[in-house]
Formats: structure tokens, sequence, C-alpha cells
């Protein structure tokens, strides 16, 4: 029961993940096309996204309560360390190991949600007491 729990888990969460994407790539070239700046797009699709992710990790991922006051502030350590390992990734398999960046992002990619699944599940949106 718990794998299967588990394995539904990691789909709904690669799903929002997908969500996430779409509306990022959609919204930051929507935003350039009708004429706003790169940079200023880029951030405002980055932030929609990350909304994106956060209320469906919540309600769709991993269905539990949202208890904003301290999710919301774990959430966004979670795209802190995300960041930095995704940079670390990309600076060591690029620069250190002398990696193609294609290389390198296939392999960042594949090992992030790793992180990410596990700090969401076990710490980000981890349910409370009642839930379990």
């Amino acid at each position: 029961m718990a794998f299967t729990q588990t394995l539904f888990e990691v789909i709904r969460f690669g799903m929002t993940g997908m969500l996430s994407l779409v509306s990022y790539l959609m919204l930051s070239n929507m935003l350039y096309y009708v004429g706003v700046e790169k940079w200023l797009a880029t951030a405002i699709a980055w932030s929609i996204a990350a909304l994106v992710s956060y209320f469906g990790h919540i309600y769709f991922s991993y269905r539990v309560s949202a208890e904003h006051q301290t999710m919301s502030y774990r959430f966004a350590l979670m795209l802190v360390v995300h960041f930095l390992q995704t940079a670390g990734l990309t600076y060591l398999l690029s620069d250190v190991l002398m990696q193609t960046y294609l290389v390198t992002t296939v392999v960042t990619v594949c090992i992030t949600p790793l992180t990410t699944f596990s700090m969401g599940k076990y710490w980000v949106f981890r349910k409370n007491e009642e839930e379990q």
C-alpha cells in the first residue's frame, strides 16, 4: 500500500512539475511576444510557475491541508536548494568534468527532482498528525 501511494505521489508530482513548466514557457513567451522585456517576462513567468508548483503540490501531488505559514517558508527554502543544486551540478559537470551542456542539463533534470520530491514529501508538504 505504501509503495503504491508513493508511486501515485511521484506521478502526480511529475504532472504538477510539467504543468508548472508549461505555464512558465507559455507565459514567458506570451509576455515577450507582446513586448515585455526578457528579464521581466522571465521573472513574472517564473513567479507564476512557482505558485502553480506550490499550490499544485499542496492540493494535487501530496494532497495535504494547506498550512501556508509553514509550507510557504519551507517551499521558498526548497526553491533556494533547488537553484543551488542546479547551479552546482551545472558547474561540476560542465566546468570540472568537462561534459557538454546537453549532458549537463539532462543529468541535472534527472537528479534534481529526486531532491525536490523528497524535500516536498518529508519536509515542505509533510502531512500533519490528523491527516496521517
